[in-house]
């Protein structure tokens, strides 16, 4: 039986969902470049990310109707991320992970370089986000409807990191230009010592820096 060979191509915009046989034969294109890639499993999300040259094509990454005590993200495999959702999905932890067997050496800089937007929509689970501390490039944040977070940045979980990778902005949400918070019930804040909002932030938004500062 004769095994196809796939050509030498150079897809330059497609979206697809991600299962694992599909995976497989994607690892086999010489020249890839996805721009929204879609995973339901943890396990998949994992392969893809140790297959490194299949995750660092993706620009746009959609985790949707993903159930998982823990998923990992890994900065360096995703390092061209420039767009991240979370969707519909039960996640009781999101780990960072940056350091990666295929990219040596590791960069001084161990957070995603161009993650620019997250947008977080129906997610059961964390109490805190602070996870988006190595997404320093940030500049749209938009989370909805997640009952069980407290808080977005975490101060102990945050001063952690900041001493862990000393590398890494201390300043949370420096470059950020719009947060949107809506229908989070349990949310008591944003982060320790929240300043002035951007001037694009949304009432509700508004609204809890009120209550921040009550």
């Amino acid at each position: 039986m004769s095994r196809f060979v796939y050509p030498l191509v150079n897809i330059l915009s497609v979206s697809i969902h991600i299962y694992e046989r599909l995976m497989q034969e994607l690892q086999l294109l010489e020249h890839l470049r996805i721009l929204t890639a879609s995973v339901e499993e943890a396990m998949t999300l994992r392969s893809i990310q140790e297959g490194d040259r299949l995750a660092r094509s993706m620009r746009s990454l959609c985790l949707s109707n993903m159930s998982a005590s823990a998923v990992v993200l890994n900065t360096l495999s995703l390092g061209g991320l420039e767009r991240l959702t979370i969707w519909n999905s039960k996640i009781s932890e999101i780990k960072i992970e940056c350091e990666s067997k295929e990219i040596l050496p590791c960069p001084s800089y161990p957070g995603f370089k161009q993650l620019s937007a997250v947008h977080v929509v129906r997610l059961e689970g964390p109490r805190d986000l602070t996870w988006l501390m190595f997404s320093q490039a940030l500049k749209v944040l938009s989370v909805s409807d997640s009952s069980s977070i407290e808080e977005i940045l975490n101060r102990e979980k945050g001063m952690s990191i900041s001493n862990a990778h000393p590398n890494i902005v201390v300043v949370p949400f420096e470059k950020l230009e719009l947060l949107r918070a809506s229908d989070l019930n349990e949310l008591k804040s944003i982060y320790w010592g929240c300043p002035k909002l951007p001037e694009a932030a949304t009432e509700s938004f508004r609204h809890v820096e009120r209550v921040e500062s009550a």
